[in-house]
């Protein structure tokens, strides 16, 4: 009921994809990792812009990408490296989702997440599933489930109420090697 309440929501995607000049493609972005991840410098980033610009059209809750199909997540995370705390930018100490959801608090805009788990071209993740053969793929597998579900924590801990978590393609069944976040 509250979506639905809602009326409007923007969703703002941001990526290293953003940094490096070539015309996005969702099949090969899938599949093949960012050579350089210190691409990502947004020297002029300005969430309160986003989220300014988002209230004056009217919207009521905003979205952002804090993970997609690079698998690169724009928060501070202990449990996936491939982060903003391997960056250059900010000394490794910057935030993206931290500046967004404090934007949204301060345009009183309900803060959501993106969390893109189903594809992550640096850890060769395609439709939930790792790379590999036998125990590699299974050891492989097992270690991502849980950075997802640490992400998932991390996401839902750190930042305070949130208006909405959205999971890029849901979430894969058990059956398939997927862990179960919560009893069916």
């Amino acid at each position: 009921m509250a979506w639905q309440e809602a009326e409007l929501g923007v969703v703002f995607h941001y990526d290293l994809h953003v940094f490096d000049g070539v015309k996005y493609g969702q099949g090969n972005n899938r599949i093949d990792p960012v050579e350089d991840y210190q691409i990502f410098n947004p020297e002029k980033l300005d969430t309160d812009q986003w989220v300014k610009a988002a209230k004056d059209a009217g919207a009521k809750f905003a979205i952002l990408t804090a993970t997609h199909e690079t698998g690169f997540a724009l928060f501070q995370s202990k449990v996936n490296p491939y982060s903003v705390k391997a960056l250059n930018w900010k000394d490794g100490k910057g935030d993206v989702v931290a500046d967004f959801v404090a934007s949204c608090r301060k345009y009183g805009i309900k803060p959501g997440i993106y969390l893109g788990i189903r594809w992550n071209s640096f850890l060769g993740v395609h439709d939930f599933k790792v790379n590999g053969e036998g125990d590699f793929k299974k050891n492989r597998q097992e270690w991502y489930n849980r950075m997802v579900e640490g992400m998932v924590k991390e996401i839902c801990t750190n930042y305070g109420e949130l208006f909405e978590i959205w999971f890029d393609g849901g979430a894969d069944h058990p059956k398939n090697g997927a862990r179960t976040f919560c009893p069916l």
